[in-house]
């Protein structure tokens, strides 16, 4: 009978054990601090203020807002974000000026020209624009992901690092300083001929946020 019993409570044990092995390992989406709503727009003017303190460094002149520009940067940042890819090419607006083009206003569709460069030679443009994309994970550890997903149905299971989501001044900072260490991207910002820029800011609704900034040497005495 003894044995029998030990047998019984071992058999027991093993079956309340698993469900709750099961639910400690069964980390869910609803485990996560919970993700503050950023305000995009204050990002994205962020974006701007910092980008101007590096210029303000090698005594460059700050950069403006400029609404067309912003839209060129909002309409590639929803692309990236949606196909998931970080990329200066689209299937249909391929380049930077296609995306500024179809941003600029109805009655002035072809204002893609108001950033175009006085031409080198005959039919010989520099051309529009600069343009500097990345991708940014939500949270503090220097732009890695804190969580992974673990089955086919998008649960996230578990996560690494340091939970807790980025605020707009963060965001911001991550982005402006990883643009700051790579050369191409921190020749954009440091160009003198540069005079507005555009900021795009999308989050991809699952762990990324997607950020455009796009650059224009906006022509001479022209009003915006």
């Amino acid at each position: 009978m003894g044995d029998i019993m030990r047998k019984f409570i071992l058999l027991a044990a093993a079956f309340f054990a698993a469900p709750l092995f099961f639910a400690y390992g069964d980390t869910s989406e609803r485990d996560l601090p919970k993700r503050p709503e950023l305000d995009l727009e204050k990002t994205a003017g962020l974006i701007l203020a910092y980008t101007n303190e590096e210029r303000n460094r090698q005594g460059l002149q700050p950069l403006r807002k400029d609404a067309v520009l912003d839209g060129a940067a909002l309409i590639h940042a929803k692309y990236l974000a949606r196909n998931g890819v970080l990329s200066h090419n689209e299937s249909k607006l391929t380049y930077p000026k296609d995306r500024v083009r179809a941003a600029c206003p109805e009655d002035r569709p072809e204002c893609v020209g108001d950033y175009t460069e006085t031409p080198k030679g005959p039919g010989r443009y520099i051309g529009c624009c600069g343009e500097n994309v990345i991708e940014s994970f939500a949270n503090n550890t220097n732009g890695m992901p804190f969580f992974v997903v673990g089955d086919k149905n998008g649960s996230f299971r578990t996560w690494k690092g340091s939970v807790r989501w980025f605020t707009e001044e963060d965001l911001a900072r991550d982005m402006v300083a990883r643009w700051m260490n790579s050369p191409p991207h921190r020749m954009n910002i440091l160009m003198a001929k540069y005079s507005v820029m555009g900021v795009g800011i999308i989050w991809d609704g699952r762990e990324r946020f997607f950020g455009v900034q796009v650059f224009g040497p906006l022509k001479d005495g022209l009003k915006k």
